[in-house]
């Protein structure tokens, strides 16, 4: 499988981001691979060789595809999904999280565009590490995750998670796409809240009696609350219910730096101490 599917149901590339999507596709083309355009539909299920859809965008328009992502999918499709991802961010948690719940394919939250960024070089790395655990059906290898580090509560060898941006997560209301509780860790990360407004958005996410049956919450990175106030996650934990583990992934989340992450499969995390 050596084909990788832009999804051209999201947001319009700018013109920086274009100049950085080609890049990107360079870099593949030295791996052998080609990128293939792709509009969405069932056509992302079909028996062509591919092994990647990637979304460099994320954006909010990828929720106009739902419905015929997850019907009317062709034979096979089911067997195939293990050898398949999904790979995008922000808004494109909608998506993720519906294909995740159905079993359609494997799922990376994050941004594609970080193979063209300052950090290209251990980004490419990681990616080689993952496209071959993808293609062979593998567990993720462990130098491809990010450190957790644990904040509250025990905390298993093996944790797997649903969920991504904190927006796109509260936009779900109640829709058949929000992601299913089932005793997994919820990770959230966002771009622009403020640290009061982060602190206040996930007391009030996870005060909702849909989330009670989650193992944890995972914190990734939220761009604006962490640069003006580091100290905020201190004051949110006061108001968080004090069973619920919490722990962080801060390389996670929005920004050239950040770590791509699966979901929806057990995962074992180097863990790491809170500073």
């Amino acid at each position: 499988m050596a084909t990788i599917r832009l999804a051209a149901c999201s947001d319009l590339l700018s013109s920086d981001a274009f100049a950085r999507w080609n890049e990107v596709e360079r870099f593949f083309s030295t791996q052998g691979e080609t990128v293939e355009p792709a509009d969405g539909g069932t056509e992302l299920w079909d028996d062509s060789d591919w092994w990647l859809t990637a979304d460099p965008t994320g954006g909010s328009r990828c929720l106009e595809s739902l419905p015929a992502l997850i019907s009317n999918l062709p034979a096979g499709s089911a067997t195939r999904a293990q050898y398949r991802a999904w790979w995008s961010l922000s808004d494109n948690t909608l998506v993720l999280n519906a294909l995740l719940d159905r079993g359609l394919c494997r799922l990376l939250h994050g941004q594609p565009l970080t193979l063209s960024a300052r950090d290209a070089d251990a980004q490419r790395r990681r990616y080689l590490a993952w496209r071959q655990a993808i293609v062979t059906g593998l567990p993720f290898p462990i130098e491809a995750l990010p450190p957790l580090v644990p904040l509250r509560g025990r905390w298993p060898e093996s944790v797997t998670l649903i969920g991504g941006n904190l927006s796109a997560l509260e936009r779900l209301g109640t829709t058949p796409w929000r992601p299913r509780p089932r005793q997994r860790f919820l990770l959230v990360e966002g771009l622009s809240p403020t640290p009061e407004q982060a602190i206040s958005r996930l007391a009030s996410l996870v005060d909702d009696p849909w989330w009670e049956d989650i193992a944890g919450l995972v914190l990734g990175r939220f761009t604006l609350a962490d640069k003006d106030a580091p100290g905020w996650v201190s004051d949110c934990l006061s108001l968080l219910p004090p069973d619920l583990a919490v722990a962080r992934l801060p390389l996670v989340g929005h920004g050239a730096d950040a770590w791509t992450i699966p979901l929806g499969e057990p995962l074992t995390f180097p863990l790491a101490e809170w500073e």
